[in-house]
C-alpha cells in the first residue's frame, strides 16, 4: 500500500491487473479512486483477462468511447510505457493467473522490474 501511494503522489500510476474474480476485484477498487480520492481515470486503473467479455456486459473491443479494460491491451499498449514511478498489481486466484496465461505472466513481471517499474503479485482469495 506504501509502495503504490508512494507512486501515485509521485505522478505514477497504478495498475491492477487480473482474471476472474480476481480481476473483477482490482477493477472495482480501481473504479473507486476517482469518485473517493478525486483521481484521474488514469492514475489506478483495472485490467480483466476478456475484458468487458469476462464480465459478460459487451464484445471486445469496446465500442468507440467506452474505457478499454482488456488485459491484452494493457500488454500491447499500456506496459511499454511504464515507468519506475508506476506500480502494478498482479491479483491471481489458486484457479487463475493474471490472464495472460503463466509463462507469458512471469515473462511480463520480470520484464517489468528490470525496467524498474514496481510490481506486486498477490494472491486472492474469493
Amino acid at each position: 500500500v506504501e509502495c503504490a501511494a508512494s507512486c501515485l503522489s509521485s505522478g505514477g500510476h497504478l495498475h491492477y491487473l487480473g482474471g476472474g474474480a480476481a480481476g473483477v476485484l482490482g477493477l472495482i477498487d480501481a473504479s473507486e479512486q476517482v469518485p473517493t480520492f478525486g483521481a484521474r481515470q488514469t492514475d489506478v486503473q483495472g485490467w480483466v483477462s476478456g475484458g468487458w467479455t469476462e464480465l459478460g456486459v459487451g464484445v471486445d473491443p469496446p465500442p468507440e468511447g467506452i474505457i478499454e479494460i482488456s488485459e491484452e491491451v494493457f500488454v500491447a499498449k499500456e506496459a511499454r510505457g511504464l515507468r519506475e514511478i508506476d506500480m502494478v498489481v498482479v491479483l491471481v486466484t489458486d484457479e487463475t493467473s493474471s490472464g495472460v496465461g503463466v509463462d507469458a505472466e512471469a515473462a511480463l513481471i520480470e520484464a517489468m522490474r528490470e525496467r524498474g517499474v514496481h510490481v506486486a503479485v498477490v494472491s486472492v482469495s474469493v
